[in-house]
């Protein structure tokens, strides 16, 4: 029997327990190809720069990009080519540790779709101060899902009788208080977020020569638990 489905809008984001339809191996009834940007902030954070590195504006009735903090300061601008720097003096520089201080906000719309469409990245103040920059691609990486969790580096000490694998996670400022769990090699350990987004994961054990995956994900109950991205490790 065939059947008819409505075409709407479908959040590739949405948490497991809202409530909200995943539909696999189906036209959604729109194109799911997003904008994506380098964002590299300055000046204190007082300036951030906004450069399109998706090379598909021409797809786009629009596209608005912009930064915002908790209380909703900041600026945002439009596509029109080029990189675009956006004053954002008025975004708070306080570090907040009961939420993201801020965040990075794509907002856009297809040629010949009445959708419009967005996503966001959670920011922390020091981030933005140290004149960090990021690339939005990493928040619709298909690996991950939920929570925003960036691995910095990855590294291996093979002293002798203390070997083991440091994982520097940092932007998960979305998580601050959660705990994360490492593995490597079917071994795992765990560290809690700092108020900053970062977090410093130790796993041990002696690791033979050759190529890992390193996995790092929310263990906390909850709306993020499962959230997780991974890095690759070669020894």
């Amino acid at each position: 029997m065939e059947k008819n489905f409505k075409k709407s809008a479908v959040n590739p984001f949405v948490k497991a327990n809202s409530g909200g339809i995943i539909l696999k191996g189906m036209n959604v009834g729109y194109s799911t190809e997003a904008p994506t940007y380098l964002v590299e902030f300055f000046n204190n954070g007082n300036s951030v720069d906004f450069t399109l590195n998706s090379g598909n504006a021409a797809q786009f009735e629009f596209i608005r990009f912009g930064v915002t903090d908790s209380s909703g300061n900041g600026a945002s601008g439009l596509e029109a080519g080029g990189t675009t720097t956006l004053n954002i003096t008025n975004v708070n520089k306080i570090a907040n540790v009961t939420s993201p201080d801020a965040s990075v906000e794509i907002v856009y719309k297809l040629l010949g779709q009445e959708q419009v469409l967005s996503y966001s990245v959670n920011i922390d103040a020091v981030f933005m101060i140290d004149g960090n920059d990021l690339n939005t691609a990493d928040a619709l990486n298909s690996n991950k899902r939920g929570a925003y969790i960036a691995i910095d580096t990855v590294t291996y000490d093979n002293t002798l009788g203390a070997e083991e694998t440091t994982i520097d996670v940092v932007g998960a400022i979305g998580l601050v208080g959660y705990t994360l769990e490492g593995e490597v090699n079917s071994v795992t350990a765990t560290a809690v977020v700092a108020a900053d987004g970062t977090a410093q994961i130790v796993v041990a054990g002696l690791l033979a020569p050759g190529t890992y995956t390193v996995t790092v994900k929310v263990t906390n109950a909850g709306a993020e638990y499962g959230s997780f991205t991974t890095a690759t490790l070669t020894v």
